[in-house]
């Protein structure tokens, strides 16, 4: 497979290159139906837990749009997990 940079730039540049274009897969911006299956939440409960701190607020892009930041998002479920199973796991 040929590779996508040219010639001249050299190894340790496209390591960087490569690195920074994986870290951008953290940074994708999720529509709200993304975010409603992510979270298996209504559109109601998100917006709840937007108002009371409970879940990462959207970004507005562009008039009306808003996205929301995929690491935030995935960030808040694991925190939601984690949470989860050190409550179960705590000795009565």
């Amino acid at each position: 497979m040929a590779s996508p940079f040219p010639n001249n730039v050299n190894l340790q540049d496209r390591r960087v290159a490569r690195r920074r274009a994986s870290d951008m897969q953290d940074y994708r911006l999720l529509r709200l139906q993304d975010v409603l299956t992510l979270c298996a939440m209504s559109r109601t409960s998100i917006y709840d837990a937007i108002k009371h701190g409970q879940f990462p607020s959207p970004v507005h892009v562009h008039g009306r749009s808003t996205r929301w930041v995929s690491k935030d998002v995935h960030d808040w479920l694991a925190a939601r997990i984690l949470q989860q199973r050190t409550k179960h796991e705590q000795p009565q």
